[in-house]
């Protein structure tokens, strides 16, 4: 089994620099580099409603098939810290609601061979180890040099000349992982189930915009960024002339600041509230309950859509051309009931600007989908979600065994281990 095979290739490393560790001092860990950054600032970006009116409603159910395929998507990372040696697991999901048929790397689910899933997957690695060892830079070499399975665990950044040593961000690690990853499933999917009339629903904005990439100057995460960025591009555009509709959801609105900069929005409550001036910086979650709020919404309705446009040098200089494709975005509110308020799907839909005319389309799916109450997205995504989530659990809780043989775990750690214990039985239902 190729998990198996992969941690004796981690438990080889293990072994050779349980004597060389150097705790001193912890890695470099700080979220703010891969967290969502074009929020910040307004000069950043520019959004645009694309039409007079913000809030459309929408049936509770529709008769229509827009889609003859829906392919929902998801990843998930995780982080097991040790002293001087942290190891960092990913895995994606595509399942085909049509059908239930899935594929998911590393192979843990699927109903096709290991060997065709490794091969499509271009035997990407899953696996990254990030080392703070005597020795440095050039001990780390000579381990990635001869590490058995290399091509499935990854010693060095996606810049191509970094190393994941102690002064690399650890969040970075986890981010560059996934998102190799899902990229590489999109294309997967697009193989064996991309056709016309198919749709992609990703979990998570359709290509990410992590704060670093909006700094000035050139950096190791930016150039990670670069290569990382120009592959979702790649895979996308593609997918736009299979025919193929990709569209992501974001359901973490509170770290979102984009509805209080629309004069639609600003004009709307305007008129429902009866005050002069505009909305000060406030989270998206906010105007939101806001319009539920003051408009009395009691039925699905969609607000946008908008145009979403970079305007920032640092980050449209990391797309081939000079310029990051725009986006179509808006906001789903879907009460869970059409005869009580208690409870509501709310997300943001992210499209790219010149899939535009497949959102109408998208947007009747969405909302005649089954929605997961608990984490209020669509049920699809949540089985998927699901499922990547299992997998990484399993291989976390696998691999501590294996490192605690070598590698001293911290007491955070071992909380983390519970925590990971617990989750996986909620999962398996044990």
């Amino acid at each position: 089994m190729l998990l198996s095979r992969a941690m004796s290739a981690v438990e080889h490393v293990l072994r050779s620099v349980e004597r060389e560790v150097v705790c001193e001092r912890r890695e470099v860990d700080i979220r703010e580099f891969v967290e969502s950054g074009e929020d910040d600032a307004p000069e950043l970006t520019s959004i645009v409603a694309c039409d007079s009116e913000v809030v459309h409603p929408y049936p509770w159910s529709t008769d229509s098939e827009p889609f003859e395929r829906v392919v929902s998507l998801d990843g998930s990372s995780r982080m097991l810290r040790g002293q001087g040696v942290n190891l960092f697991l990913a895995s994606v999901v595509a399942v085909s609601a049509s059908d239930m048929k899935l594929v998911d790397y590393p192979p843990h689910f699927t109903h096709l061979s290991a060997d065709s899933v490794v091969e499509r997957f271009e035997r990407a690695p899953f696996i990254a180890v990030q080392l703070r060892i005597r020795g440095g830079r050039e001990r780390i070499e000579r381990i990635a040099s001869r590490l058995p399975l290399a091509s499935f665990i990854s010693l060095r950044s996606w810049n191509g000349r970094d190393f994941y040593d102690a002064d690399y961000n650890a969040f970075q690690i986890l981010d560059e992982l996934r998102l190799h990853l899902e990229t590489l499933a999109l294309k997967v999917v697009s193989e064996l189930w991309g056709q016309e009339s198919t749709v992609i629903i990703l979990d998570g904005p359709i290509y990410p915009t992590p704060r670093v990439c909006f700094r000035r100057g050139e950096s190791r995460y930016k150039d990670a960024y670069r290569r990382l960025l120009n592959e979702r591009v790649k895979v996308l555009r593609k997918l736009e002339r299979q025919g193929v509709t990709v569209v992501g959801i974001v359901k973490r609105l509170g770290d979102s600041f984009k509805l209080y900069r629309i004069e639609e929005v600003n004009e709307l409550l305007r008129r429902r509230l009866g005050f002069s001036g505009r909305l000060e910086k406030v989270a998206d979650d906010y105007v939101l309950s806001m319009l539920v709020r003051y408009l009395r919404l009691r039925y699905p309705c969609v607000i946008g859509p908008f145009e979403l446009r970079f305007s920032d040098r640092s980050f449209n200089e990391l797309f081939e051309g000079g310029r990051a494709p725009p986006k179509v975005i808006c906001y789903v509110y879907k009460p869970t009931s059409p005869y009580f308020t208690l409870g509501a799907s709310v997300y943001r839909v992210e499209i790219l600007s010149s899939s535009k005319s497949a959102l109408e389309r998208v947007l009747e799916l969405l909302i005649s989908l089954a929605h997961d109450t608990r984490r209020g997205v669509p049920l699809p995504i949540s089985v998927a979600d699901r499922l990547a989530r299992m997998s990484t659990a399993d291989a976390y809780l696998r691999m501590v065994s294996i490192m605690e043989r070598y590698i001293v775990l911290p007491y955070e750690t071992r909380v983390e281990v519970a925590e990971v214990e617990r989750e996986l039985r909620e999962l398996t239902g044990a």
